[in-house]
């Protein structure tokens, strides 16, 4: 009766043996990326859009599927955008498109995400990017007064355009002791020598050969 007895025990589940209640396993809702607030046409979202020369960011999440995280993305099909990447993981389950856009298109290319446990879904997406947005100069009018003998600096910001941009002086006379510096950061640096005020344009010029001016002022005071 002893054998019987010892041989029913361990065929048995431990769990049942202790009176320990028994669980089913967790259950995964299925991997699955993310469109929710997009428009989509076709089975192809619209994921977003860039303008050419303007750094983009563009993000794309999915929901369920297995750990171990991160999760891992690529496109399989189509091209991303000239001058566009995707990362391969960023974050827990998502992935981010970035770069600064080289030419007016729109692509369509289909995104692939692999869990832990190597399930997949696949999403077509499209990226449409517009031409250079206006080159304009940001930093406000030029430009605050100084002091002869006293060290001076005031920097210029652009925005649109294509960059890297380029920054002259091509008309007036900026104070002596003072010089441009052309590329990022630009703006204007030095020791002014002479008190007065002194007229100048300030030009930015993009990598496509867009110009945009402003005038420009400094009164050096004594």
């Amino acid at each position: 009766m002893r054998k019987i007895f010892a041989s029913a025990l361990l065929a048995a589940p431990l769990v049942a043996v202790l009176g320990l209640p028994v669980q089913a396993s967790a259950q995964t809702a299925p991997l699955t990326i993310i469109t929710a607030g997009l428009t989509c046409t076709n089975g192809v979202c619209d994921l977003g859009t860039g303008n050419v020369g303007t750094f983009v960011n563009l993000a794309i999440s999915s929901t369920g599927g297995s750990a171990p995280t991160p999760f891992h993305w690529k496109v399989v099909s189509g091209k991303l955008p000239a001058g566009l990447k995707m990362a391969k993981f960023f974050g827990v389950e998502s992935t981010e498109i970035t770069g600064t856009p080289t030419t007016v298109e729109t692509k369509t290319f289909t995104v692939q995400v692999t869990d832990g446990a190597g399930a997949q879904a696949q999403q077509a997406f499209s990226v449409a990017i517009n031409p250079p947005l206006p080159l304009v100069i940001t930093s406000g009018a030029c430009c605050a007064a100084g002091t002869a003998g006293v060290a001076y600096h005031t920097n210029f910001f652009a925005d649109g355009g294509v960059q890297p941009f380029t920054w002259s002086i091509p008309a007036g006379q900026l104070p002596p002791g003072l010089t441009l510096d052309r590329t990022a950061p630009a703006g204007l640096s030095g020791t002014p020598t002479a008190a007065g005020t002194f007229t100048f344009t300030v030009a930015v010029t993009d990598k496509a050969g867009t110009q945009t001016t402003e005038p420009g002022s400094i009164t050096i005071n004594p």
